[in-house]
């Protein structure tokens, strides 16, 4: 059945000795459609120059690979082994060129180098050197990884893949919507939520933060250790998730939720933790237990082709944001994150998060929420801490 649909062009860039993983490339792309395109409404397609492009006699080839394939694609894939390619003349390789082209375009760049065994004797060194030289550079437009197999390579740009799709939608948004100013959702409420079971905040809820600082930790016998830890980390950290309360008499479909976290003080540093140096995990025995200034910790944040996470990134500095993708949520319906972060502070202050939302049912609009930690500062010794978590 017909539908309509976006639809996003996806450069494949490579030389010619990574045939498999172009062929991945296209798979791992119909596979994301057969699965998404309907509900979503969005439609990738992969762009090769043997299918897109035609030659003609006195014109220079990568001209017209130029303007017929690369200048119509919305994000590009470089995958490299061994070689770099043929210089053009404007550019170390074809690859590189179209590569480059992109970039400069300000659109999203994926690159992949192989790390497959290879027979030396069959490489060209002086071109193996010309790729090291390529891949050291900095594209700040790109996503750079490695692989060892092509199962691997499957895996990670399918991963990928998911995420810069959501990107695409987000940007594809933006200039759509460039000369007009986003509204405020009135329906739709941002909020931070915490407990078991889950209740959203107040907007400019007031929470009450107790540090405790243990400063003969190191001197914590082991059978005390983890619950000493636990005691100090409980104190110090308020997990809470992100919560969407939709009073509108209208559902949204296919949320994409933008969302920048600041303070009210400039000295605030905002840092991320994964699951194995989350607050829930137990420090070194020579680790200061002391919490770090303004952080956000998250647990399992890597979780790209699953809505309902959060998902952290870093934009620079102490610069961070977070994303949230929801199918849809109800008229008259609190859908919230599956996954928990902290904020983390040393004095008392206000947490803002400004949050850009893009939804296939909806023109794209803004929300905001804020939080005001007062904070409680407490010194115990560790017996003091055993003692308080054995009577209660």
């Amino acid at each position: 059945m017909a539908f309509d649909a976006r639809v996003f062009q996806i450069l494949i860039a490579s030389p010619g000795d990574v045939p498999d993983e172009r062929r991945i490339i296209s798979e791992v792309i119909h596979d994301w459609n057969y699965l998404n395109a309907t509900e979503k409404s969005i439609v990738l397609l992969p762009l090769r120059y043997e299918t897109h492009a035609t030659l003609e006699l006195n014109e220079p080839t990568q001209d017209r690979i130029n303007w017929q394939v690369v200048d119509h694609c919305d994000m590009a894939v470089g995958v490299f082994w061994t070689r770099l390619g043929t210089p053009t003349g404007r550019a170390e390789s074809g690859t590189a060129e179209e590569i480059q082209r992109v970039g400069d375009a300000g659109k999203p760049v994926m690159l992949y180098f192989s790390r497959a065994k290879v027979d030396l004797e069959e490489v060209d060194l002086g071109e193996y050197a010309r790729l090291k030289e390529f891949k050291q550079r900095t594209y700040t437009q790109g996503l750079v990884d490695g692989y060892a197999t092509t199962d691997e390579f499957r895996d990670k740009f399918a991963r990928h893949l998911a995420l810069k799709v959501r990107e695409l939608v987000a940007r594809d948004a933006d200039d759509e919507n460039r000369d007009t100013d986003l509204r405020q959702h009135t329906g739709l409420q941002l909020r931070l939520a915490e407990g078991d079971p889950l209740v959203p905040l107040a907007e400019n809820a007031v929470v009450e933060v107790e540090q405790v600082t243990c400063p003969d930790f190191q001197h914590v016998p082991d059978d005390h250790f983890e619950l000493v830890h636990e005691r100090v980390t409980k104190h110090s950290h308020r997990p809470f998730r992100l919560a969407l309360i939709n009073d509108d008499g209208e559902g949204l479909q296919h949320l994409h939720l933008d969302i920048v976290v600041t303070a009210d003080h400039d000295d605030d540093q905002l840092l991320v933790a994964n699951s194995s140096n989350s607050p829930a995990s137990s420090p070194a025995r020579e680790q200061n237990t002391s919490i770090q200034a303004g952080s956000i910790s998250v647990v399992n944040i890597y979780e790209p082709s699953r809505d309902y996470f959060v998902l952290v990134r870093r934009e620079g500095g102490d610069s961070w944001t977070m994303e949230l993708d929801l199918p849809v949520v109800h008229a008259g319906r609190t859908v919230s994150s599956r996954n928990e972060f902290w904020l983390d502070v040393t004095r008392s202050r206000t947490v803002v998060l400004d949050c850009t939302a893009y939804s296939s049912s909806s023109a794209p609009f803004t929300m905001r929420t804020a939080v005001e930690i007062r904070l409680t500062q407490r010194t115990m010794s560790w017996q003091e801490i055993v003692a308080e978590a054995q009577a209660g």
